[in-house]
């Protein structure tokens, strides 16, 4: 967080996008070069993701939302600190409950519903009387809070069919991810 700031803001590099884009590709290198040097192994499964419609389905559109929640997270850099961001992507879990539970991946009990709740009632309290408040900087946050919650519940979604492990994540969804942000 505080490099991806003094990156943006102090060294003078407005390119927030491209910024998420080296990230996705370092991962996808690490760990596509896993896999090549026999330090990580791929399934059959797994491969499959890869291409056909598993791919276009499954794999494409947790890459889109996950390149949109990093382009837009960082871009909110651009018009916020980092403190004012951190407090708004506080406000990310009441977007998660409600995608979860359109999904229907996930039924709260009502206790968690109004912790949820509760957080993100003071999220926006303290977002609505900042000093710094723009409606480009809050725009640009709701966006990174919706795809990251779509993302989580895509993810999700993928997760309980395929059974990723983390490398496995990483060699299929990075390299669309870096592709999605370029």
């Amino acid at each position: 967080i505080l490099a991806n700031l003094q990156l943006i803001k102090e060294a003078g590099f407005p390119f927030p996008i491209l910024l998420s884009a080296l990230g996705t590709l370092a991962s996808a290198s690490t760990a596509h070069l896993s896999v090549r040097l026999n330090l990580a192994s791929m399934r059959t499964e797994a491969l499959s993701y890869l291409r056909g419609n598993d791919y276009l389905y499954h794999v494409v559109p947790v890459a889109l939302c996950q390149a949109g929640t990093l382009a837009l997270g960082n871009a909110t850099y651009l018009h916020f600190g980092v403190g004012m961001v951190q407090m708004l992507k506080a406000g990310t879990p009441i977007f998660v409950l409600l995608t979860l539970v359109m999904l229907r991946l996930e039924s709260p009990s009502m206790i968690r519903t109004m912790f949820v709740s509760l957080i993100t009632v003071g999220t926006f309290i303290t977002a609505g009387t900042t000093p710094q408040w723009n409606w480009t900087g809050l725009t640009l946050s709701l966006g990174a809070m919706i795809t990251e919650a779509l993302r989580v519940g895509l993810t999700q979604f993928l997760l309980r069919s395929c059974k990723f492990s983390v490398t496995e994540g990483q060699y299929v969804l990075a390299p669309t991810v870096s592709l999605a942000l370029l």
